[in-house]
């Protein structure tokens, strides 16, 4: 969907000591009024597909001294990292794309 802006130019008077009119007030008659339709378009982007994070996994309980501690496993950290690792792919493509449709000026 593209975005539409009005454009009003408002610029500041021209004084009769500056004049590359005919004078102050041709300059100032010119430019009073102009108005334009800006139209936007969107930069092209991918839709973000998440990575879900691996819910059936359970820490491993230990026992000390009748404390129970629950420890993350390695398989938890894992399917943590790979979803981290998807986002973080994503939030990269989608600076690139703001920056090649000229909306941002840095990517990474």
């Amino acid at each position: 969907m593209a975005l539409t802006a009005t454009i009003n130019l408002n610029p500041t008077p021209l004084s009769d000591s500056g004049v590359w009119f005919a004078n102050a007030a041709a300059f100032n008659a010119y430019m009073q009024g102009i108005s334009g339709l800006a139209t936007i378009s969107p930069g092209t982007t991918t839709v973000y597909v998440p990575l879900n994070y691996n819910e059936s996994l359970e820490p491993a309980v230990i026992n000390i001294d009748g404390t129970e501690y629950a420890l993350v496993t390695v398989a938890m950290l894992i399917s943590l990292k790979e979803k981290l690792n998807n986002l973080d792919a994503s939030y990269q493509l989608l600076r690139t794309q703001l920056k090649t449709a000229g909306i941002i000026d840095k990517a990474q």
